[in-house]
This record gives structure tokens, sequence and C-alpha cells, in this order.
């Protein structure tokens, strides 16, 4: 049997133990679809997964400049971690090096609309998604740390 639809759906099918060999999910930015799926299967679960949909429906740039916090902050970190400007160039192959990051052994699927398109993910395949991994797991813990900082400034306020 085979689920594409929802992760949760994917997951509660993998909780119930169906037997599943088949799982297509979107994996949009930060939505970690792959380390859910993996959570939620365990140790002896054994599918191939697809993902699709690696831009999300929002506006990707915007999605990971909001992330980052400010454009000035997520083009430093992108400048850090080896992507070269301009900044939604650079974020777009952030995102297609983090899809394949993140489904190493499954099949990612691009929309491509042009030559130029084919070109650009095959050399995101040639060039290996290691600087995302570390670039991704960066703007999660900026995310993290700025929370921090509003909940101790919100209890700051309320004393």
């Amino acid at each position: 049997m085979g689920i594409a639809g929802s992760v949760e759906a994917a997951a509660a099918a993998l909780r119930a133990g169906l037997s599943i060999a088949h799982i297509q999910v979107p994996d949009p930015p930060f939505a970690a679809a792959a380390a859910q799926l993996a959570q939620a299967a365990g140790a002896q679960a054994s599918y191939f997964l697809a993902t699709h949909s690696i831009y999300g429906r929002a506006d990707p740039v915007r999605v990971v400049v909001d992330r980052a916090g400010s454009r000035e902050r997520l083009g430093l970190l992108l400048a850090s971690h080896g992507y070269a400007m301009p900044l939604d160039r650079a974020v777009r192959d952030a995102l297609v090096d983090r899809a394949l990051a993140a489904n190493p052994d499954g099949v990612v699927l691009l929309s491509m609309f042009s030559t130029a398109h084919l070109h650009a993910n095959l050399a995101r395949v040639e060039q290996g998604s290691h600087r995302a991994v570390a670039l991704f797991e960066e703007l999660a813990s900026v995310r993290r740390a700025d929370d921090a900082i509003i909940q101790c400034a919100a209890r700051h306020h309320q004393l």
C-alpha cells in the first residue's frame, strides 16, 4: 500500500502499524517531513519516500528571511555556509539542498519549467547538500534563541 497526502496522515498510518511501501508528502521549508515520518515509523519500518513542494505555498524567500529575522542576517548566514548571492538565488539553492539532504534515499520531486531550472537543479545534486544541513540547523537555533529572548522580555515586563 502507498500513501500520498499529509505528513500527519502518513505518520498516523505508520504508527498504526499499517504495511506502507510508499509515502509521498510535501516537505516545505522547516517542515522536517522525513524526520517526522522516521520518528513515527520506528526502527523496523521500511518504506520508500517521495517528497515534493519543497518551496512551500508561500514565497520561500520570505519564509526563510522571516526565520532568520532579516535579509541582512540571512545573507550573512548564507554566505558563511558558502552560498553565493543574490539572496533569492542563494535561498532557492539552499532549499533544494535541504530537501535533497532530508531525503537522501528517496525521491525529491522538483518542478522545472525551463532548461535553466534543470541545469540549476542538476548542479545542486552534483555539489552535494551537506552545507544546507548546517545552515538550517543554524536557522533553527536563531529562531529558538529569538523565542527565548522574547519569552524572557515578556516575563520581565510582567514583573
